[in-house]
Parts: structure tokens; C-alpha cells; sequence
């Protein structure tokens, strides 16, 4: 059976570049959850071909557990950033992976999106993308599951928190960066975003959009 190809490209953004997280340590995935095939893809596959479809340039895959194997399976319109302290927490390789973007020129926002949200379109991408550019920062909103909304990736952020992200503590991550922010964050209504893939079974539960 042919590889699908990546989605319909979308018209370039404005100096947007991606992010892509994906150093975690898989542990109840059971396996390096970036080579887990979805609707014919890996997941790191999956995440850099929808963020590029988005119009993202250039894309930055962050690896950590299983470098080696997940650096293989980098699609070649990406670039790998090794995090060698990827055991000690996902703030530490969103730290990382800022580093090495905003490390020459810095573009004008960088999405960052994690690489286990593989029902997350391009157009998903893009209205994170241009709610970026009325606000200093933007995430999707979803159903926390008990009535409320919470906020989480995907998330776009601006220049001004270039330099708290490549400070980002172990553990903290990006959320007490982000919630700080108040009506400064706009936050787009994304129910996909609230389908993480935690383990195998997740992820068989899930069908493309």
C-alpha cells in the first residue's frame, strides 16, 4: 500500500515556525509513541506534515527517548533538535527545541505542537496561527471533562515569551507562561486538541477528521 502523502498545502504564513515535541519517554505507550503508525503515518511523520501543510517554515522536531530511531523517522522538511535532558520533564525540551529556533533570526510566532494530537488538522494549525496575531500568545480550548474549558496545545506564541520558554523549568512547562497572560491569550475552540494519545488503545480510538 502507497505511504499517504502529506495534507493539501495551505498558503504560506507569515514567518511562522513549528515546533514539535517529541522526546517523551513513552512509558504507558509501551513503545516510542512518535513511531506509532496513524492512518498509514508515524506520529512524528503525522505532526511535521500537518504543521508544514499549515504553512509553518522551518519545522523543528525536538527527540529525547529513542533519539536515534525517532531522529530517523523525521520527515527531511524538518530539522532534529536533540534534548539531553529529556528524562527530567517535556519543559525542559520545549526549552530546547525554542533555543534552537530563535537561536539565528527569530521568526514572528512559533506553533508549538505536540506530537501525540494526530486529529489535528492543518486548518486546526492555521486558526491557532493567525489568533496569534491579535494576542501576545494563542492555544486551543476544549472540554475539561468535568464542565469547564482548559487550554492547551496546540499553541502559538510570539516573540515577547521567546526568552520564559528557553528559561522553561523541568516540569512547569509552558502552562504558567501561558496562564499569566489573562484575555492575552486568545484561546480558539479546538475539540480534537482534547484527544491526547496516552496509550495504544487511544490512539485505535481515534479516526482522522
Amino acid at each position: 500500500m502507497p505511504r499517504p502523502g502529506p495534507p493539501q498545502k495551505l498558503a504560506p504564513v507569515d514567518d511562522c515556525a513549528a515546533l514539535i515535541l517529541a522526546a517523551g519517554a513513552s512509558s504507558r505507550f509501551g513503545s516510542p509513541k512518535p513511531l506509532a503508525e496513524w492512518n498509514g503515518k508515524t506520529l512524528v511523520a503525522h505532526a511535521v506534515d500537518t504543521a508544514e501543510a499549515a504553512g509553518c517554515w522551518p519545522i523543528t522536531v525536538v527527540v529525547g527517548g529513542e533519539a536515534t530511531r525517532v531522529a530517523r523517522a523525521v520527515p527531511a522538511s524538518a530539522g532534529v533538535t536533540i534534548n539531553p535532558r529529556w528524562a527530567d520533564g517535556q519543559g525542559t525540551s520545549l526549552a530546547a527545541g525554542i533555543a534552537a529556533l530563535t537561536g539565528g533570526m527569530e521568526p514572528s510566532r512559533t506553533l508549538i505542537l505536540p506530537v501525540d494530537l494526530p486529529q489535528l488538522t492543518a486548518d486546526d494549525l492555521r486558526q491557532v496561527i493567525e489568533a496569534s496575531k491579535t494576542a501576545t500568545a494563542a492555544a486551543a480550548s476544549f472540554d475539561d471533562g468535568a464542565g469547564g474549558q482548559a487550554f492547551g496545545p496546540p499553541v502559538c506564541v510570539t516573540p515577547s515569551l521567546y526568552p520564559a520558554l528557553r528559561d522553561c523549568t523541568a516540569e512547569g512547562g509552558a502552562k504558567p507562561i501561558l496562564t499569566v497572560l489573562g484575555d492575552d491569550l486568545a484561546r480558539v475552540p479546538l475539540a480534537a486538541a482534547a484527544h491526547d494519545v496516552d496509550t495504544p488503545a487511544d490512539l485505535a480510538a481515534l479516526t482522522p477528521r
